[in-house]
This record gives structure tokens, C-alpha cells and sequence, in this order.
């Protein structure tokens, strides 16, 4: 909020008895707290914690004021009315039309009105809206969409879940959340854009790792078997002569939801592909490390 001293446009103190308005720091007289005045400060002795009903008597200003040597604060103080027919003081907010104060309303009264920038609708909008309607398509989800707000607050919801699958559709609102930033940059930056499709495909492939890298059991739930039917989470491999060219690429997906699972899996397939192929030299690779310790007993099986 804005400096005491700019309040006095919005607000307006009716006095009844000055119980509840504080001498120093409300601007109940001049232009700007009294305190600010140190001629002011050197003729009424009154500790900083006063209020103004210490200057009144009998519904009239007192002698203090009366004895004022500042002309100009006399004056001011004594052309401040008291209504005495009111049970307290009010403190009136111009603004509103009820005189009522309002943060809210203050808020926006005293805040800079600024102009929107020009890549305010870059991304922000129908873009958004179209990434957050694919993730819920892939994750499965339904939520709140009848506002902004309250699709906001639906997401954060799912998130909060506590189980392992809240924190699966917490990381996945934070990586569209993130897409989407990186593309407004672009856009701002770079005068660079991407279809909705493009990060929609990137945001699905990179969650895949994700999956696979981070979480090593993924629990069984009907949500779990969702997403992994949408993520195409599965098992698959290829398999080379020893030149290199392809002579089989497989892939398939179901069983234990165990990411680990599947990466065995794609070993034992491959395996019984090279055994119907009657290959005689196999040499063996993966990307799991955690597989091939299984299978040489450097470790045990979930």
C-alpha cells in the first residue's frame, strides 16, 4: 500500500470523540501525519500512542489547541468539526460508495494502473488451456473448468492427494506449467512458437522418462493403469546382427505395474526372440542397471 501521506484523497475521518483515531499517526488534520511535523511535535506534549479525544472536552477542542503558538496547525484543527451526535468515530473510504473500507477496493485504488504488455495473451489463454486439457486427457482426470480459478484450484487439489499418484499429477502439472513458460519465452524472446501438439508430445515423452528414472514401484490403482495405457509405459527392444542392422524390433505393454518389470521384461523377450531365431552369440544390452544387477545377483528382486 502506498504511504500514509497519499491516503488523504480516499479518506475521510468523522470525528465523534476521537477515541478511535490516533493523534500522530492518522491523517485526521493536515495533509500528512502530525508527526511529520516537528513544530508540531515540539508544542503538544502528548505521548506518540494519544488520540485525538485528548484534545477535545466537552465536545469542543480544548485549551491545547487553543494555545497552539502554530497558527496555521490552530486553525487547521479548529476547522475540523466534531459531530458530537455520532456514537464513534467513522472513517469514511471515498472511493466506495457505502463508505466502507475495503482492502480489495483499496487495493485497487491505490495500486498504478499498468498497461498490458504486449505478449500478456502470448501464451496465457486459449494456449494454456489446450496443454492443460491434453495433460487431463492423458492423465485420465476430470476437474473443475468453470472458471480459472477454480480449475487452479481443482489441479492443486489432485496434487495433494498424498499418495504416489498425487505426486505423479504434481509433476506432471509442474512440467506443462513449465512448457508453457518456456514457450511464452520463445515467443517473447526468440519470436519462436510452437504448436500445441509439439509440447504437448514433448511433455508426455519427457514425464515417460521421468517415470522410468524416478519411481521404481508404481503402485496398482486404476489411475496407475490409466496412465500407463496413456503413456504407452511398457517394455520393447531391438535386436542387431553384429553389423548393426536391425534384424527384429519388438514391444508389448501389461503385468505387474513395476517399471522395473517391464525393463526384465524387455531382457526375457528379447531373449526368446533370439532363441526362435536360432542366434547363436548374444551380447546383451540395457539402459537399466538395476536390471542387469538383478540378473547377475548383485541385488534382489523386488
Amino acid at each position: 500500500m502506498k504511504s500514509r501521506s497519499e491516503e488523504k484523497q480516499f479518506i475521510i475521518y468523522n470525528i465523534a470523540n476521537g477515541d478511535l483515531i490516533i493523534l500522530w499517526h492518522d491523517i485526521w488534520c493536515q495533509s500528512s501525519p502530525l508527526m511529520h511535523n516537528p513544530q508540531v511535535v515540539a508544542e503538544i506534549h502528548l505521548p506518540l500512542d494519544a488520540n485525538v479525544s485528548q484534545l477535545i472536552l466537552d465536545g469542543r477542542w480544548s485549551n491545547i489547541v487553543d494555545n497552539l503558538n502554530n497558527i496555521t496547525l490552530r486553525e487547521d484543527i479548529k476547522n475540523t468539526p466534531i459531530n458530537s451526535h455520532l456514537r464513534e468515530d467513522r472513517l469514511i473510504w471515498k472511493p466506495y460508495p457505502s463508505g466502507q473500507f475495503s482492502a480489495s477496493n483499496a487495493y485497487k485504488v491505490l495500486s498504478p494502473i499498468r498497461p498490458k504488455v504486449r505478449w500478456q495473451r502470448m501464451v496465457w489463454g486459449n494456449y494454456s488451456k489446450e496443454i492443460l486439457i491434453g495433460i487431463k486427457f492423458v492423465l485420465g482426470i476430470a476437474y473443475d473448468t468453470r472458471s480459472s480459478n477454480r480449475e487452479l484450484s481443482s489441479l492443486l487439489r489432485l496434487c495433494k492427494r498424498g499418495a504416489q499418484i498425487g505426486d505423479i499429477y504434481a509433476s506432471f502439472i509442474c512440467a506443462s506449467l513449465d512448457a508453457i513458460w518456456k514457450e511464452r519465452n520463445a515467443r517473447r524472446l526468440k519470436n519462436n512458437s510452437k504448436p500445441v501438439a509439439v509440447v504437448l508430445s514433448r511433455i508426455i515423452r519427457e514425464m515417460r522418462v521421468y517415470l522410468h528414472i524416478q519411481i521404481s514401484v508404481l503402485q496398482d490403482s486404476p489411475e496407475s493403469r490409466s496412465l500407463c495405457q496413456s503413456l504407452g509405459t511398457g517394455y520393447g527392444g531391438v535386436i542387431q546382427d553384429g553389423h548393426g542392422t536391425v534384424i527384429e524390433a519388438y514391444s508389448g505393454s501389461g503385468g505387474i505395474q513395476l517399471v522395473i518389470f517391464q525393463e526384465l521384461k524387455a531382457i526375457e523377450i528379447g531373449l526368446i526372440r533370439c532363441h526362435e531365431l536360432e542366434v547363436q552369440d548374444i551380447e546383451m544390452e540395457s539402459d537399466s542397471l538395476w536390471a542387469i544387477q538383478i540378473i547377475k545377483n548383485v541385488v534382489d528382486t523386488p
